[in-house]
């Protein structure tokens, strides 16, 4: 039996083979494509989802032109089979389509660019950003691309060009006194202003411990995402096999969009906030487990974080305008990306530290390379 995943020379990932048979249970061809993993383990999920795909659509007789919630619904299990970060943002698209899809009655061959681009008027019109909305697109167009994988009427080929316009990014980082400001607002020990908690740290720490954990882990998780610039859910879901609990001196994280892991070294400060949450947390195999659940990691809660960004007001009118919204999502990641370039760090060297498959995705940085030019245009016009 041929091997389900193997290496193809020139590309870094590994490829699936899967076979597709008729009724007789012979084989008439295979279904070949790259897993996009690095990764054997990744990928060997990814393409066992492609087989039960396939197998399911055989045992189960699919007509050519199946109901489009039915295969939306199908390419979700796939997503979760393989393990991909991006599933909870499939599942808000999908119920999000729904009532669309349900009350049109929508087959998969009517999955067609005319469609995709009413649907992104929609989410446009309720409010949704630019690249929400090309997030969007893109899942549109990989269950478009899924169905005509497997043979499924999804009409003649599509040309997607325009559903994602281009996005110009704006890379919000932590600026001179607002790292102070921001933190002064998540410090676990302020006074606090909420009436159901006593404003004295003490007599909370005393009365609410769980309150009070719940503001140290506010805290711990900003520092950490600052110093580390790992995705939150690389962090969240960060074991403690991960670190070196020895001396707290530095971390290993397996970086799933790209299927590689990452090496970091901790600062100081991080070296402190990982040794205090061990001696407290260690029993939990997360480094920020649920507060309900230890055996479980913490989920995405941002609010309070957001709240802090709130009243430190890193999103006055004039910074967004000029620099784009202060996000708990990515703006401490550009913020660690931002340091190192500025500081001197290789693009390519950056680019690693983030977990990037290229310096592609990093040269969104380089105009903050330090101006060597501009220096010595400065040095020429005093001289």
């Amino acid at each position: 039996m041929a091997k389900l995943v193997s290496k193809v020379q020139g590309s870094p990932y590994w490829h699936f083979k899967i076979p597709l048979l008729d009724k007789t249970g012979h084989i008439v061809r295979y279904e070949r494509g790259s897993t996009k993993r690095m990764d054997k383990k990744s990928a060997l999920l990814i393409a066992e989802a492609r087989r039960k795909e396939i197998l399911d659509r055989q045992q189960f007789g699919w007509k050519d032109d199946p109901p489009l919630l039915d295969f939306i619904d199908q390419c979700l299990r796939s997503t979760k089979a393989s393990g991909k970060a991006d599933l909870k943002n499939q599942v808000v698209f999908r119920n999000w389509l729904e009532p669309i899809i349900s009350k049109r009655r929508m087959m998969i061959s009517q999955l067609d660019k005319p469609f995709m681009l009413s649907v992104r008027r929609r989410f446009a019109a309720a409010g949704k950003s630019e690249s929400y909305c090309n997030n969007l697109m893109t899942f549109l167009i990989s269950v478009h691309n899924q169905a005509n994988a497997l043979g499924l009427d999804v009409g003649p080929a599509e040309d997607f060009k325009g559903l994602k316009p281009r996005v110009k990014q704006k890379t919000r980082y932590l600026m001179t006194g607002e790292e102070e400001r921001l933190l002064a607002e998540l410090d676990p020990t302020r006074s606090h202003a909420v009436a159901a908690y006593p404003k004295d740290y003490e007599e909370r720490r005393r009365k609410f411990p769980r309150f009070q954990q719940h503001l140290q882990d506010q805290s711990d998780l900003a520092i950490t995402l600052i110093d580390t610039g790992l995705r939150h859910t690389e962090l969240t879901e960060g074991l403690w096999h991960s670190v070196d609990t020895v001396d707290f001196s530095s971390l290993n994280f397996y970086r799933e969009k790209v299927g590689k892991e990452g090496h970091l070294v901790c600062t100081d400060r991080l070296s402190s906030i990982l040794e205090r949450r061990y001696a407290t947390m260690g029993n939990s195999p997360y480094i920020f487990p649920s507060h309900i659940d230890p055996t479980k990691p913490r989920g995405y809660a941002p609010r309070g974080i957001r709240r802090a960004i709130q009243r430190a007001d890193l999103n006055a009118d004039h910074m967004v305008r000029r620099y784009g919204r202060f996000t708990a999502m990515h703006s401490f990641r550009h913020t660690f990306a931002s340091r190192l370039v500025q500081a001197g760090m290789s693009l390519y060297a950056v680019a690693n530290l983030l977990g990037h498959a290229g310096v592609t995705m990093t040269s969104r940085y380089a105009h903050l390379e330090p101006a060597t030019d501009a220096l010595r245009a400065a040095d020429i016009l005093n001289a």
